[in-house]
């Protein structure tokens, strides 16, 4: 193994070491300077760079021809911009804990994706701006992941410094030039091309002298090698002392140039690509006040509150969470004061309520709810809304504090008012399992459909169908809710900085197609929609997160920060129930409960009518699995074969074929010379006669190519590649046989 390894690795190694650190170099700069340039938001490129780097290398040390080459590069740089962009695998640890789950989120994925990118296309062909930064992070992915694989392989392959580094050479520098970064980056690039433009000539120069056996002097070398850093500080002294030399009239034209071309770039990117960071950034962030504001759904896309001053601070009645930093409450609430029903597209119309609370539809104590008292000490500014765990029934200061109740007939909704900064309320808080919301079904009152079913018409088809095919299969609106939920969770980021949607277009479309990111007020109200169109009743809730507990005041410390938006889905028996669709939030936890083993579906349950589907879906990804894995190993196979060495390619021959026998019980001895191994072995592959053929013929051309001074040609390699390659079947055998019949063939020794 040692042999083979070196064989393979040991020229490469030595020959190729200086021009790889070269191209990593080059490689580094441009990944550097555009991760600097931060054109969008939570859009990395420098890990996919680096893959595209060493597939390139790969391609270029395979058998791969040109154009071939060129399919499987573009192949994996459309794959890999299409993960970056849509995120398309979901997290392996679903593969192994859930793989027909995992398959049916890869395919949701997928088609939301593909949403995207009809979106843009439809966007270019009207000639509107493209809001989804989507398209930018996939045409910036694809020019500098594929400048990398243009970087190695004109490198490896063609030895042409100058062809290679000028793809990443000229993105370098408009980058560099566009976010206003220094030029040093570009200095250095400069600098390592040239040397690597020395070394690779030199390389040619060496190889074709060693191909025609022409002497020359040893240290010829260290000669190039100093012409190289000559030519390299030649460069950046150059570029250092540019500047100096030139006339300040002469500079004064070139930067009015250079202002008037990142102004007409900005203008350009503003109108193909809004929310992409323009080349001359300006604003300031919103500073924080100690006011208690919660979210502001009329219209989503508003600021969020982010202000860690202290809010108001709350005791209740749940036992406190463990004594450790981080520990889980006993309990999870949210202090609720605001209630959202009519979804208008644009954001969400407040509940209307009215004085004194309608009881009527309340839950009795007990179905799923349980009474917990709360007091509430609020030290900022706040107005007449007044907070409480789910369902307020009684203030202890009802002359400040007075509870209000739905106006929807049935509902039997509450919130509290008033102008109370220091109250005690009781509720009635959620305490009910998974079980008994599965059980709960889908009779719903005609008042509740009627309320939180609605959906404004001009919702885009393309939301109706992802919830669709979320929702696929579940058996229950519980689980419909589970799908969504967690869905959402694992498929859009967390982000306070995106843009605020586009004029005219939906915010849960926007959300979902375009920006792929958002805060609470975008993942509660995607939620909500989707589970109404999928007939499951929803509306949205504000407030505040529970915040952090404080052993030594024995209450909850609420800050700014914890401002929140959050989803209630209706069960009957049971009413209004918390979720958690932000990822950036703890879900509600829930007890399976005494009904699940009798009552109660599995968590992802599958209908028949879906499971076909499914498992046509599973299959795919099966095969595309195996296909990219057996891709991937197939060149793997083929590095280190690149034509036009017959020396080299002889050397690798003979350690394939050692190794390949190794695999198959017929080991090497260390001391034991080529001639002495075929010897050894020649009775064990005597019933294989292409086999032994093969291995005669690549013992003969390696013992010429190493000891001989008699060249190998061309077609003497590619024959016994031949002959190797025809005896595929008797050495899978003469594997099969090791492997599976537990013995190795017959050694003579």
């Amino acid at each position: 193994m040692a042999e083979w390894l070196a064989a393979r690795l040991g020229p490469v190694w030595q020959r190729w070491l200086a021009a790889g650190v070269l191209v990593v170099g080059l490689a580094a700069l441009l990944a550097a300077s555009v991760e600097q340039a931060a054109w969008v938001k939570g859009a990395h490129f420098g890990p996919g760079l680096w893959l595209a780097l060493l597939g390139g290398l790969m391609l270029a040390r395979s058998r791969f021809g040109g154009w071939t080459s060129l399919a499987y590069a573009s192949l994996m740089l459309v794959a890999g911009t299409a993960e970056q962009v849509g995120r398309l695998a979901p997290p392996l640890r679903d593969l192994t804990s859930a793989p027909w789950a995992w398959v049916v989120d890869l395919h949701l994925r997928t088609l939301t994706l593909g949403e995207r990118a009809a979106g843009w296309a439809v966007a270019v062909a009207r000639h509107t701006p493209v809001a989804d930064t989507g398209l930018f992070v996939a045409l910036l992915s694809l020019l500098v992941w594929g400048s990398a694989v243009w970087l190695a392989w004109w490198a490896a392959r063609r030895r042409q410094a100058v062809a290679a580094a000028l793809p990443a050479g000229v993105l370098l520098a408009i980058n560099v030039h566009l976010s206003g970064q220094h030029w040093l980056p570009w200095c250095i690039y400069l600098m390592l091309a040239a040397g690597l433009g020395t070394y690779l000539s030199f390389e040619t120069e060496h190889a074709d002298w060693d191909r025609r056996r022409v002497d020359y002097p040893g240290q010829l070398g260290l000669d190039w090698a100093i012409s190289s850093v000559l030519l390299m500080a030649g460069i950046a002294l150059a570029a250092t002392l540019g500047p100096l030399v030139g006339t300040p009239a002469n500079w004064r034209l070139l930067a009015d140039l250079a202002a008037r071309s990142s102004q007409q770039v900005g203008q350009t990117a503003g109108e193909l690509f809004s929310g992409v960071k323009p080349p001359q950034p300006g604003g300031s962030p919103m500073p924080p006040a100690v006011v208690a504001w919660t979210p502001d759904l009329s219209h989503i896309g508003g600021a969020v509150d982010q202000s860690p001053a202290t809010i108001m601070w709350v005791t209740v009645d749940d036992p406190p969470p463990a004594e450790y930093p981080g520990a889980p409450p006993a309990a999870q609430h949210y202090w609720r004061a605001g209630l959202y029903g009519a979804y208008t597209g644009q954001g969400w119309e407040p509940l209307p309520t009215s004085a004194p609370a309608a009881a009527a539809g309340l839950p009795p104590d007990g179905a799923g709810r349980y009474q917990l008292g709360q007091h509430f000490e609020i030290v900022a500014v706040h107005g007449e809304q007044l907070f409480a765990v789910s369902q307020p029934i009684s203030s202890t200061d009802a002359a400040s504090a007075g509870l209000r109740g739905s106006e929807v007939p049935g509902d039997g909704s509450t919130l509290l008012a008033g102008q109370a900064s220091s109250y005690g309320v009781a509720s009635l808080a959620t305490r009910v399992s998974e079980a008994e919301l599965r059980a709960a079904g889908g009779d719903y009152p005609a008042a509740i459909q009627a309320a939180y079913l609605q959906l404004p018409g001009e919702l885009p088809a393309r939301v109706r169908r992802l919830a669709e095919q979320i929702a696929r299969g579940a058996a229950t609106p519980y689980d419909r809710a589970l799908r969504v939920q967690d869905y959402l969770r694992a498929t859009y980021d967390y982000r306070l900085d995106v843009p605020p949607p586009p004029e005219g277009q939906d915010a849960v479309d926007y959300f979902l197609f375009t920006a792929s990111a958002g805060y609470c007020n975008y993942f509660a109200s995607a939620m909500a929609v989707m589970l109404r169109a999928v007939g499951v009743p929803a509306r949205l809730a504000t407030g505040y997160a529970m915040g952090e507990y404080d052993q030594e005041r024995g209450a909850y410390r609420v800050p700014g920060s914890a401002a929140h938006a959050w989803v209630e889905v209706f069960f009957p028996d049971y009413g209004w129930v918390e979720f958690e669709p932000t990822p950036a939030r703890l879900v509600f936890a829930r007890p399976a409960g005494a009904l699940a083993e009798a009552t109660a579906a599995p968590a992802a349950p599958l209908s028949a009518d879906a499971a076909q589907p499914s498992l046509a879906l599973w299959l795919i990804g099966v095969a595309a699995a195996a296909a990219v894995a057996g891709g991937g190993l197939w060149l793997l196979g083929q590095i280190g074969r690149p034509g036009g060495d017959p020396r080299g390619e002889v050397l690798r021959l003979y350690w394939d074929e050692v190794w390949w026998l190794a695999l198959a019980g017929l080991n090497a001895e260390p001391s034991e010379t080529p001639d002495e191994y075929l010897q050894a072995h020649g009775a064990a592959l005597a019933g294989r006669p292409g086999l032994l053929a093969a291995l005669s013929r690549a013992t003969e051309l390696y013992r010429r190519a190493a000891y001989s001074q008699h060249p190998v040609s061309e077609a003497e390699a590619g024959a016994a590649r031949s002959l190797w390659s025809a005896a595929r079947l008797a050495r899978l055998s003469l594997l099969a046989g090791r492997w599976l019949g537990g013995s190795g063939p017959p050694k003579d020794r």
